[in-house]
């Protein structure tokens, strides 16, 4: 059993490293909630294989999910009641059209000179790689579809796509709703709101000395569903190489169904139900968020696919320190040509594996 980066694993897979696991053994049984199934469909070339397998037998792609962390007693003071932060999750209004406005709202120049500085309260701070990527995945996006054959089509350079790319660029660069600094330190020191971070973020949060709240990180528009995918595919996935003796085949699968169902039933509540739900947060509503984001752990194909194809990133590339909220698309044009190429040929090496 190979356990990997799970973008690492799908680039290894197309070049014929991995058994496919629908198929290689009977103890496999991806109906069951063990298995991240969204995920896996998102992350996948095509849903008619899986060369590796993503699921609570792997505790870091769910420690990756999306988890938008916020000062309780900040929000009440600047805001108001936070229960209608937890209304907007439940009713599906949570858009980031709502976050900038609680954002702009927090923003207090606390020097009063006029200028962004560093001792100044914002909405959330941000750092070239993490944050812009993190939103990113998490908007409820997918950027691709399917073709008739179930092979990936990228929806990149859409009406969507290039409203996130606006939406992202005045994020981090317009109304003092944020500023370029450490993400962390400036949650902690309560001059930022909001720290977009993950399920793994609380462990950096179990000594402060505030009450915070977890909500799923939002939707670009109420339309869309939520999408816990800041760094799912930096966590692990499994894989069986071929070099695996063909006598052992059914024992690790059988092995890794059932250390997937165990996990499911002993560690997950150990850590998610107390952990995160009781330690590191407070109350029902808190509860339910966890839920909410657990739920709906995912990827999208870029993010998967992005050691191979490069395009991960690729909204971060093109925001990141840009002029004016355009840069999304033309940047995007300027690199459409070699990332179309990529995936075609992609493609072509998976249609070949098992010939």
């Amino acid at each position: 059993l190979i356990v990997e980066e799970s973008s690492r694993l799908w680039q290894q897979s197309i070049r014929g490293y991995y058994h496919d696991l629908m198929t290689l053994s009977d103890y496999i049984d991806l109906d069951q909630p063990w298995w991240y199934t969204e995920m896996m469909e998102q992350g996948s070339i095509d849903n008619s294989k899986r060369y590796f397998l993503n699921g609570d037998l792997f505790l870091t792609c769910m420690f990756g999910a999306s988890a938008m962390y916020f000062n309780k007693g900040m929000f009440t003071d600047y805001i108001g009641d936070i229960q209608q932060l937890y209304t907007h999750v439940l009713d599906g209004t949570w858009t980031y059209d709502v976050f900038a406005d609680y954002c702009r709202t927090v923003h207090t120049d606390v020097n009063g000179d006029g200028a962004n500085d560093a001792g100044d309260i914002f909405g959330f701070r941000f750092e070239q790689w993490g944050i812009p990527n993190y939103l990113s995945m998490s908007t409820g996006l997918t950027f691709s579809s399917r073709d008739a054959d179930g092979y990936p089509v990228l929806e990149i350079m859409t009406e969507d796509g290039i409203k996130w790319g606006e939406t992202l660029y005045r994020l981090l660069y317009t109304d003092s709703i944020s500023m370029e600094g450490s993400k962390q330190d400036t949650f902690i020191g309560q001059t930022s709101l909001f720290y977009p971070g993950m399920f793994s973020t609380a462990h950096q949060l179990r000594n402060v000395n505030f009450d915070y709240g977890m909500v799923p990180y939002p939707k670009l528009s109420e339309d869309l569903d939520y999408m816990s995918a800041a760094a799912t595919v930096n966590g692990n996935g499994g894989a069986v190489p071929v070099s695996a003796p063909a006598d052992k085949l059914d024992a690790v699968c059988a092995a890794m169904e059932a250390l997937c169902a165990q996990s499911y039933r002993t560690v997950i509540p150990a850590w998610y139900d107390t952990a995160l739900k009781v330690k590191y947060s407070d109350g029902r509503e808190d509860a339910q968020m966890v839920d909410i984001i657990y739920e709906h752990i995912s990827t999208s194909f870029i993010m998967m696919a992005d050691k191979e194809l490069g395009i991960g990133s690729i909204f971060t590339n093109a925001v990141y320190n840009a002029t004016n909220d355009g840069a999304f698309a033309s940047y995007y044009e300027s690199q459409k040509n070699l990332i179309d190429k990529k995936l075609e040929r992609c493609i072509e090496d998976y249609k070949k594996l098992g010939e």
